[in-house]
């Protein structure tokens, strides 16, 4: 149990979507084995987490100011809800980031010894990779 409290509790990035543009922001938060989606509202919060393996597909969708994340997911009756008004380099890593641990899940590909910087060094090279199986991904 105590493994698996620190590798869930390895925080590999965090978004927060654009204030005043969402009076109440909410937040991405993407560690080893877990994406979370936190929806905020006036007096309430919607935390929404999935397991690496759940995730179908991620798609990041440019505005000319802005972007936004959509998640889905196999299991659940919903999707996460979609992630509006994030930063465009946001929108971007949060998909690189999910789709290489979604490649290195299914390859059964364990990281949890290397340290946050050799975690991230070695998901962006991962998603260089990708990127070069199909252009336009970056």
């Amino acid at each position: 149990m105590e493994k698996l409290e620190k590798v869930t509790r390895k925080e590999i990035f965090v978004a927060n979507c654009v204030f005043p543009f969402d009076f109440f922001p909410d937040k991405i938060i993407i560690d080893l084995n877990t994406v979370t989606v936190i929806k905020r509202y006036l007096l309430s919060r919607y935390v929404f987490p999935l397991h690496i393996e759940d995730i179908k597909t991620v798609r990041d969708n440019w505005g000319p100011f802005f972007a936004s994340l959509e998640i889905e997911a196999s299991g659940f009756k919903k999707n996460p809800p979609k992630l509006k008004f994030l930063q465009h380099k946001d929108a971007t890593r949060a998909r690189m980031y999910i789709n290489a641990l979604m490649d290195l899940n299914r390859q059964g590909i364990d990281i949890e010894k290397l340290s946050k910087d050799e975690i991230i060094k070695k998901l962006e090279e991962i998603s260089k990779l990708q990127a070069e199986r199909e252009p336009g991904m970056l």
